[in-house]
């Protein structure tokens, strides 16, 4: 984890506001975020605030009950920052999954356009949206509530897509939060990885948020997806900020 926790704490919050959720509720120092239809963890669980926070089995049993009441699988996120939780939840039986690492770039002013990287500030292109759904197994309720999802992002934000020919090949998305470029929904189609399209897709995004007051940028990726960490160091997320992974009932 590193040093500066205030830093940890406004990438933090400024993921949340990247990645919204339909509905939130706080009570004991955390959020509870919630989404309907959609499946995404971050968008569908417990988050721990900036500041005191609950702490003990039977705050756990408390937010069991709130799940519960929104028909919820009961799912914990904790980051290094504010794990209080993850020994309670271990002993009541929850699993730990999903290890995930927040990279952090403190300069953005390498970065330079692609003229094959389509920029649409502010609004999700039909074609993005297309393409996202296409790299998965997700239905049309999904999709109508992650575009719901992406319409309550209330910074600044740009969706990228890297198009060949007339196809698009990779997309993400960035949103500018007081400073911080906050790339998102990184993805490439398999017949086109290895080629630097997404290095390009997200190379576009950081220069438009830079010219949007954006000196530094962040993400966060899976641990394991080894490809993926290797490209974002490339790109120059060489710095660690935190960790988290999430505790779930099986």
């Amino acid at each position: 984890m590193h040093e500066d926790l205030a830093l940890c704490w406004r990438v933090e919050e400024a993921c949340q506001l990247a990645w919204p959720a339909l509905h939130a509720q706080q009570f004991g120092g955390y959020i509870l975020r919630y989404s309907g239809s959609n499946r995404s963890r971050r968008a569908n669980s417990l988050n721990p605030l900036n500041g005191p926070r609950a702490r003990g089995t039977h705050f756990v049993s408390l937010a069991e009950g709130v799940f519960d009441h929104f028909h919820m699988r009961a799912c914990f996120r904790l980051p290094d920052i504010a794990n209080e939780l993850d020994v309670d939840l271990a002993s009541l039986g929850y699993q730990r999954e999903a290890e995930t690492i927040t990279l952090f770039a403190s300069d953005l002013s390498k970065m330079q356009p692609d003229r094959d990287v389509y920029v649409a500030p502010n609004h999700v292109p039909a074609s993005w949206l297309d393409f996202y759904f296409s790299q998965s197994d997700k239905g049309e309720p999904q999709r109508k509530t992650f575009q719901d999802m992406l319409g309550k992002i209330a910074m600044p934000c740009a969706f990228g897509q890297f198009t060949y020919g007339n196809e698009v090949a990779a997309i993400a998305y960035v949103v500018a939060v007081d400073g911080i470029a906050i790339i998102e929904s990184v993805a490439t189609h398999p017949d086109f990885r290895r080629k630097g399209m997404a290095q390009k897709t997200i190379n576009s995004l950081l220069v438009w948020a830079a010219k949007h007051g954006c000196t530094a940028a962040a993400l966060q990726v899976v641990a394991e997806n080894e490809p993926a960490t290797t490209l974002y160091t490339k790109l120059g997320f060489s710095k660690e900020l935190y960790r988290y992974h999430y505790r779930v009932k099986k």
